[in-house]
């Protein structure tokens, strides 16, 4: 498969997870929802305790199940250096710089450094999950 003037990828397919069905796929959203739905009651205003509003503002039921996709897609071979090679040569560059000024700006930059710098952790655990379902 030919990619313009940035070189090629390689036909090899190197998906580690099979593709799911839809009707799972919706049955599996529906349970999360379902279940922080009955694990934080209240969207209106924040949970009793901190710990709490900080799951749930950072989302971190939804961010468990990306990292057990990530760990099981890890086991059925998934490498993210096979897919970071695949990427052509320029981009691959514009994706570092974007990483390396990100990441600059959540610890050197930002005035909440531990917050920036969860965000920035949860951020790179969905790209790694768009990668492992890819």
């Amino acid at each position: 498969m030919e990619l313009s003037n940035f070189g090629t990828v390689a036909k090899r397919d190197y998906r580690a997870l099979k593709p799911m069905s839809l009707p799972l796929i919706g049955v599996l959203v529906s349970g999360l929802l379902i279940g922080c739905g009955l694990i934080f009651r209240t969207y209106t205003v924040s949970m009793s305790s901190a710990p709490w509003e900080v799951a749930r503002q950072l989302g971190l039921p939804y961010i468990a199940v990306e990292v057990a996709v990530i760990l099981y897609a890890l086991r059925r071979d998934f490498s993210l250096r096979t897919i970071w090679q695949q990427i052509p040569r320029f981009p691959r560059f514009a994706l570092t710089c974007f990483f390396g000024l990100y990441w600059i700006g959540a610890t050197f930059v930002s005035e909440l450094g531990l917050l920036a710098l969860a965000q920035n952790i949860i951020i790179l655990i969905h790209l790694i999950f768009c990668a492992a379902i890819y």
